[in-house]
């Protein structure tokens, strides 16, 4: 399954945000996840050669009209959809790799919406338990 997002470290992920219950009910889906950390793909610019083959393209399609008209789209800006996808294609791709267990924090407190990240299975008594999740890209310094 793949659940667009990039919360992994106790954060807030913007589309998480919008319906925490319902990442609650992927996240706790007993079926491969995997999620790409926004730190990871804050390390993959789009090169100019690959902007303008996509917006040079010939007949045009709905991706080149989208990267002419979004203004974020361009050279050497983060491609944060993109690398994820790229995951999702080839999971070689990543560089580093790590089980994780992730859920997300339901209670309408300060932390409403953060995912919650635990090392090993918080809760191994019930089945089907949180399956542990590749957050995979992690950023290396």
């Amino acid at each position: 399954m793949f659940a667009p997002g990039n919360a992994y470290n106790n954060a807030g992920e913007f589309n998480w945000w919008f319906d925490p219950e319902a990442a609650q009910v992927v996240l706790r889906a007993n079926v491969p996840k995997a999620i790409v950390p926004l730190d990871a793909t804050n390390t993959v610019p789009l090169p100019e050669s690959v902007y303008l083959q996509i917006t040079q393209r010939q007949p045009p399609t709905i991706i080149t009209q989208l990267y002419i008209d979004e203004k974020f789209n361009r050279p050497g800006n983060t491609i944060f959809d993109t690398v994820a996808f790229a995951y999702f294609v080839n999971p070689s791709f990543a560089t580093d790799v790590r089980d994780l267990w992730v859920d997300m924090n339901t209670n309408f407190d300060k932390i409403y919406g953060q995912s919650i990240v635990y090392q090993s299975n918080p809760f191994p008594s019930i089945t089907p338990p949180l399956e542990p999740i590749q957050s995979s890209f992690s950023h290396q310094q």
